[in-house]
């Protein structure tokens, strides 16, 4: 904000520059059924409104290290500063000012110090609540609430993302980076919450079950299985949210984890037992859809066990149906390089082979006595034998 021209704020008085608040196109519109209804109320105003005796008219941002003026205006110190190197008079009041006529407001900055963690807290929790349907605008808000102070939930990984990641397109994994950040600061309900935001957020089926996996993981005593505990939560969640069809929660556990996994879950839905939602009123449609996926699913299992014993009794039979393999053959693999070939029965290569013999035994040369070795040859069987 070095370069802002503070003269142009003359004309306006200082209540009219309230903080401005980045807005998000980044909104949970699910495809299916009726969504939840938007954030609204007095909490939700305050949270994206800052009070006006807290921000800079300079900055518009909220104060860190607010100076009075002796005319009795307060500015935020390294916006007044840049301004008063290129001109030495007050914006707003237009009177004469130097550098060294800035007073420093020790209680103003405590006050707006604790505001921001306040304020910053509170958006993270707003982001986390299950009737938020626009999130990432109160993520984004306490990214700028806490900017050079610490905020439990709000990740250095998450507040970099955000401040280089503007555009609404990153929305979502803002909102994904976030919630790693809630389960590092050991908030894994405060991310499971997220996650289940994220799952109704009519995304496609690739992201529906990474999120569904992120969100099974913040629950499971074991990684990368449907527990007891994550189930009865997984319960809790489909018959909590009027978002989602319930089928299309089960077509998501069985792409996830198994088809056995999709079975209990339709068995948790229709017979709850213990289950703490047990006796909320459950529309007899949903009933009915979740039946007939068990029974689907059940008919699918049925059909595929049938398909692997029919698989195996095949491959049994034919495995019986193999002859045994000769004995002679075997002895005769092992004998290969045994055997001595046929073309050397020939009464000429016979004839030829002692008479060179013969006359190698005469001489001492080497070549000659490797030569006169042939009739050996002749007490290895040949092929076939």
């Amino acid at each position: 904000m070095s370069n802002f021209d503070a003269n142009s704020l003359i004309s306006s008085p200082l209540g009219h520059h309230l903080q401005t608040d980045r807005t998000s196109s980044f909104s949970f519109h699910p495809k299916e059924e009726t969504p939840f209804p938007r954030n609204s109320g007095p909490l939700s105003d305050a949270l994206l409104e800052t009070p006006t005796d807290l921000v800079c008219p300079i900055t518009l941002q909220v104060f860190k290290d607010p100076v009075i003026t002796s005319s009795g205006q307060v500015y935020e110190r390294h916006a007044i500063v840049s301004h008063l190197e290129k001109n030495h008079n007050d914006p707003i009041s237009r009177l004469p000012l130097r550098i060294d006529q800035l007073t420093p407001v020790y209680v103003l900055r405590v006050r707006a110090a604790e505001y921001r963690e306040s304020a910053a807290a509170a958006c993270i929790q707003a982001a986390c609540s299950a009737g938020c349907t626009n999130p990432v605008q109160y993520v984004r808000r306490a990214v700028d609430l806490a900017d050079g102070i610490t905020v439990p939930g709000l990740s250095p990984e998450c507040v970099q993302y955000v401040k280089t990641h503007p555009s609404n397109a990153c929305d979502v994994q803002v909102m994904e980076v976030f919630a790693q950040g809630l389960i590092s600061a050991a908030q894994k309900a405060n991310a499971a919450a997220v996650y289940g935001t994220l799952l109704t957020a009519g995304l496609d089926k690739a992201q529906q079950c990474a999120h569904l996996r992120a969100w099974v993981e913040c629950w499971t005593q074991l990684p990368g299985e449907l527990d007891d505990t994550a189930m009865r939560k997984l319960e809790e969640f489909v018959e909590g949210q009027s978002v989602m069809r319930w089928s299309r929660v089960i077509d998501l556990v069985e792409a996830v984890f198994s088809g056995s996994a999709a079975v209990a879950l339709c068995e948790h839905l229709l017979f709850p037992g213990t289950s703490p939602v047990t006796g909320t009123a459950t529309p007899e449609a949903r009933l009915r859809e979740v039946t007939l996926k068990y029974v689907q699913l059940q008919l699918r299992s049925v059909a595929e066990a049938q398909g692997a014993l029919g698989r195996r009794v095949t491959a049994l039979e034919a495995a019986s149906q193999e002859p045994p393999p000769a004995e002679e053959a075997s002895i005769k693999e092992k004998h290969f390089f045994l055997r001595r070939p046929h073309w050397m029965n020939r009464r000429m290569f016979v004839s030829t082979a002692l008479t060179v013999a013969t006359v190698a035994g005469a001489g001492g040369h080497p070549v000659l006595k490797v030569l006169s070795m042939f009739p050996l040859l002749y007490l290895i069987p040949p092929d076939g034998d």
